[in-house]
């Protein structure tokens, strides 16, 4: 277990250069007016994408704006297609073997497809963000408060 856990951590990060095309192509030309990354390498870096430090500015209530410290996830490069790829080839896969074997690998199928269906997840961040959303109304609803959550697209 702790060795899958080193390989999960241990990815190896996109250089900087990267991460500000990907953070253009995702947010427009001027990201940099929403998200100052700091310099350096990134706090850390997993299978799907690596997280670096950065001030965000935040639109509080009143529409009053203010910078706070935070951190931004990026994911890798191409990460989507290699998974998108990986879905695909298992579901064919799966498809064989319950042809070839149906008593062996009878609810293969169904296994792929619910593994498809939480890899799709895993890799649309707006997911991730409604569910910090979710817990950052959890926290206030029992009086603890979260600084910080970037809604949009980050």
């Amino acid at each position: 277990k702790l060795e899958l856990a080193q390989l999960q951590d241990a990815m190896p990060a996109d250089d900087l250069p990267s991460v500000h095309r990907l953070l253009e192509a995702e947010l427009g030309p001027e990201w940099r007016s929403s998200v100052k990354l700091y310099d350096g390498p990134p706090l850390g870096s997993a299978t799907i994408a690596q997280v670096h430090r950065a001030r965000l500015r935040v639109v509080r209530e009143g529409g009053r704006v203010e910078e706070v410290e935070g951190v931004v996830k990026v994911q890798h490069r191409h990460v989507e297609r290699s998974l998108l790829i990986d879905i695909g080839a298992s579901q064919i896969v799966a498809l064989l073997a319950s042809f070839a074997f149906p008593h062996l690998f009878q609810d293969m199928r169904v296994v792929v497809k619910d593994l498809s269906v939480l890899t799709r997840a895993e890799l649309d961040f707006r997911i991730e963000a409604q569910s910090q959303a979710t817990a950052r109304e959890l926290l206030a609803a029992a009086d603890a408060s979260v600084e910080a959550l970037c809604e949009e697209e980050c």
